[in-house]
């Protein structure tokens, strides 16, 4: 029992996570873009 809560926790968190992922990637695509073109692409 204890094991699956646990699991249920994880994949949520990570499901929230990548939804904060996918929000900064759409919010700042012109900019890194931008970053790419000049070569100083840096992972936040």
């Amino acid at each position: 029992m204890i094991p699956s809560i646990i699991t249920v926790l994880v994949v949520s968190s990570v499901f929230s996570f990548d939804d904060f992922i996918i929000t900064r990637t759409v919010s700042n695509t012109s900019t890194l873009g931008t970053k790419l073109y000049e070569g100083a692409f840096e992972p936040w």
